[in-house]
């Protein structure tokens, strides 16, 4: 299995940047609205990664691409409007897990408000990305990619 470099990034706007590059790629999963994108692409990739489902799409609203996921054995093939990447699944999953528990952290060390439910949201942390419904759905999927091989 091919190891992958991983990065995330996020912004007060709540817009997320995922970069996952290999030697001969890079890829960048780039969305607006991360705060409901990004709890349904980790809520996907646990489904396609355990076999439940072969594919997946999702509209990275204010970023203008849209993005379909494909499963093919043990590989990921990713189409970004007409631009299409292949990764290695578990490489894949484990590279997203990486970069995005690095900047859980990251902002945990920053003292930043994370993991809120939507009644303890207020109007400063309108959007955040990284609300409850994410760090769960994040949990679980990396329990998946703990727990099973491809």
């Amino acid at each position: 299995m091919q190891k992958y470099e991983s990065h995330l990034t996020d912004n007060d706007a709540g817009d997320i940047k995922v970069l996952i590059k290999s030697k001969t790629q890079e890829f960048i999963f780039d969305t607006g609205l991360g705060y409901i994108v990004l709890p349904k692409l980790i809520k996907q990739l646990s489904i396609l990664y355990k076999g439940e489902s072969k594919e997946f799409s999702i509209d990275g609203f204010d970023s203008m691409f849209f993005y379909v996921f494909k499963k093919y054995g043990d590989q990921i093939v990713i189409s970004k409007n007409r631009d299409k990447y292949s990764f290695n699944i578990f490489g894949f999953c484990q590279a997203f897990q990486n970069a995005f528990q690095i900047h859980i952290n990251k902002l945990r060390k920053e003292g930043k408000k994370i993991g809120l439910s939507d009644e303890e949201e207020d109007f400063e942390n309108f959007g955040n990305p990284f609300r409850l419904e994410t760090l769960i759905a994040f949990d679980e999927f990396s329990k998946v990619i703990k727990n099973q091989n491809v």
